[in-house]
């Protein structure tokens, strides 16, 4: 699915559509296209219209919220055919049908080549990408004006930031997301931010609040309000009426019910370095005299984030032969690497981190 909306276009949606090549005898009617190209398709009728010819060598293309193709990504190969790994990227300006290479990109003035691209703003005329700054994924944006000479708008020097915050049917992108105790985004959008902002201290306990969807002139809002303590409640919210309406619980079941508080936490291992984790306790507790269970996963490509979980807070609660979970859980981010739980070696790796963590 490359877009929802189309201007111009209403029932219809972008969808990629890959060509074969047919080899027929005896006929003029085989198609002789091949590679990657994209298709207008009225969801209605099911009529569908080539959109974009198709490229042997396009791997991926990106329209921009009006629906309009603005990004191809071409896959690079050698002389004997075979891919090389490298992606070139392909763009164009807001009523230009000829591709030009997005190529000698500049990120603060500094050339880059981890730089790629995942979002086109049409009203700004500008791309979204991700690289790496002070080793750590940052957002970046490139105008595309033909200078190729981006900024960096969102950096950590601790995290990633991973994400990309858009709403509605047109994906408009409105900010970006990273996690480091607890996930926090940066708006883009200042009314959106401010709203979010508003809200979570409007709203009891401070809640996370993520705004998950949009009407298509943005006027009404999906929010969904979430802590450690709460699966998460979804909110319409009309920015006319300046009025905020429950819809539905996201764990209907847990209303009403007392949940444990989740805290970051981090212990040092036996070289030195401090692993961070989340200990969940039992409602009312403090957290003294209690059993605890360890939940490592692999990384470092996964990590653990505050706010809800299911897996101890409901899995061991209902393992519990009365209403009270007695067990302090602690989800340690450990770095166990490749390594399979069954074999010896990943056993041996556990028993380790379980003695770090009880000692």
């Amino acid at each position: 699915m490359v877009a929802l909306e189309v201007d111009g276009e209403p029932g219809s949606i972008l969808m990629t559509r890959e060509w074969v090549k047919e080899r027929s005898i005896g006929t003029r009617l085989a198609n002789d296209k091949e590679g990657y190209g994209v298709d207008l398709v009225n969801v209605s009728n099911g009529r569908r219209k080539v959109q974009e010819q198709p490229d042997i060598n396009a791997s991926a293309y990106i329209a921009d919220e009006n629906g309009d193709l603005r990004l191809k990504v071409r896959s690079l190969t050698d002389s004997r055919g075979y891919l090389t790994g490298g992606d070139v990227y392909m763009y164009r300006g807001p009523e230009d049908n000829r591709w030009s290479e997005l190529e000698n990109v500049t990120i603060n003035g500094v050339p880059t080549s981890d730089f790629y691209t995942v979002a086109v703003d049409a009203s700004r005329n500008v791309i979204y990408g991700f690289d790496k700054v002070g080793g750590y994924e940052a957002v970046v944006e490139v105008p595309l004006d033909g200078s190729n000479s981006g900024k960096v708008i969102v950096a950590r020097n601790d995290v990633d930031v991973d994400q990309l915050i858009r709403i509605g049917r047109q994906q408009r992108v409105v900010g970006a997301s990273y996690a480091t105790e607890k996930r926090a985004i940066k708006y883009f959008d200042a009314e959106l931010g401010k709203l979010a902002q508003d809200l979570a201290k409007a709203l009891p306990n401070k809640p996370l609040i993520t705004i998950a969807g949009a009407s298509a002139d943005e006027n009404r809002l999906l929010i969904i309000a979430s802590s450690d303590r709460d699966p998460g409640m979804v909110y319409l919210y009309d920015k006319t009426a300046r009025q905020l309406q429950p819809i539905l619980a996201m764990r209907e079941a847990l209303v009403g019910r007392e949940m444990g508080t989740v805290t970051p936490v981090s212990y040092p291992a036996s070289d030195g370095t401090y692993i961070p984790g989340y200990l969940t306790l039992p409602p009312r507790s403090d957290g003294r005299n209690l059993p605890a269970i360890v939940l490592p996963h692999g990384g470092p490509a996964a990590r653990d984030e505050w706010g809800f979980d299911w897996l101890p807070k409901t899995s061991f609660l209902a393992a519990m032969p009365c209403c009270n979970p007695i067990f302090a859980v602690q989800q340690a981010m450990a770095r166990l690497g490749l390594e399979r739980m069954g074999t010896r070696r990943g056993q041996r790796r556990l028993e380790t981190l379980m003695t770090q963590v009880d000692g």
